[in-house]
């Protein structure tokens, strides 16, 4: 029972040590970044029914958990507007995306001022559909869990603040739904591409 509790005890002591070899550099600090982007749909018939580009703007975090792996959250807002197929009405379509991820950064150089990184993870979406037609319903509405990929360069500016030149693509599956009674829903798939840039602020 002893040599049980001593394993136990024991066993942080251990991964600790097995973390410190993989990441023996020093941390980093974490940083708040807001970026602007211009999204535009890639999975059919959101493309089609919203052709044009828009605008996404994200509010960004990232805490090193080594000298090359951070933890990395955002908060989105993105809008779009369109037409509705054959009958060619007014449309508009909001997401408020929530994105968690795990980001390995590489340093390109000795300085370490330009880094490139890579983030994958889950992306939770809240979206909301307004239709401008007397036939369809006003408002429809729709959240579920998709993924999204990002990858991007970071350029110091001076010692608190970065520049990110970033590309981001996401995916999920939103069944959209009335409130009203006897409405039928729909699905579609809502993938996506983001293509911007970003400031972050070094804590």
């Amino acid at each position: 029972m002893k040599k049980s509790y001593a394993i136990i005890l024991g066993l942080p002591l251990v991964l600790s040590a097995q973390w410190q070899s993989v990441c023996p550099q020093e941390i980093p600090r974490p940083d708040i970044e807001f970026k602007v982007g211009y999204f535009f749909f890639t999975s059919s018939p959101m493309s089609k029914v919203y052709d044009q580009g828009g605008i996404d703007l994200q509010l960004c975090g990232i805490y090193p958990l080594c000298s090359n792996l951070g933890l990395y959250a955002a908060i989105e807002y993105m809008e779009k507007k369109g037409h509705t197929l054959g009958a060619h009405e007014k449309t508009s379509i909001w997401e408020i995306p929530l994105s968690l991820g795990l980001q390995p950064i590489v340093g390109l150089n000795e300085e370490n001022t330009i880094r490139y990184y890579f983030t994958i993870g889950p992306k939770y979406f809240f979206a909301q559909v307004h239709y401008h037609s007397s036939s369809l319903p006003r408002r429809l509405s729709s959240n579920h869990i998709g993924g999204f990929a990002n990858t991007g360069f970071m350029f110091d500016v001076c010692d608190d603040l970065s520049l990110d030149i970033f590309g981001e693509y996401s995916y999920v599956k939103l069944h959209f739904h009335s409130h009203k009674k006897a409405t039928k829903g729909h699905t579609v798939q809502a993938g996506g591409l983001t293509f911007g840039f970003g400031l972050a602020y070094l804590f």
